[in-house]
């Protein structure tokens, strides 16, 4: 029995390590969750207007066909500050990383 609890524990922890170092696939605004792959209208539908927002890039794309042609992505970074925001209901920042229209990373921040 020990051992069993243990071993849960012990998976529990690991989890919640793997979490932290690696980033989050959704967080909460509310009651709905903003996760990977949303538009940046979903999550202003779900969060409102970010606390900050700002162009941080550009990423290009080749595409090969008869003609080589390049597509540029614009890579945005929005902040949601929880202490800020009526939306989110905890103390955290989340900084979500946009390339294109698509959210490609959420990260929360230490402050």
């Amino acid at each position: 029995m020990r051992k069993v609890m243990l071993f849960f524990i012990v998976s529990a922890f690991c989890m919640m390590i793997n979490v932290s170092v690696y980033g989050f696939s959704c967080f909460r605004c509310g009651s709905r969750l903003v996760c990977l792959g949303d538009s940046k209208y979903e999550v202003l539908d779900k969060c409102g207007a970010p606390t900050s927002e700002s162009l941080i890039g550009v990423d290009n794309q080749s595409l090969m066909s008869l003609q080589e042609h390049e597509t540029f992505f614009k890579i945005d970074e929005w902040i949601y500050d929880g202490r800020q925001s009526y939306k989110i209901r905890h103390q955290n920042i989340f900084r979500l990383i946009f390339r294109g229209n698509i959210l490609k990373e959420i990260e929360r921040l230490i402050y």
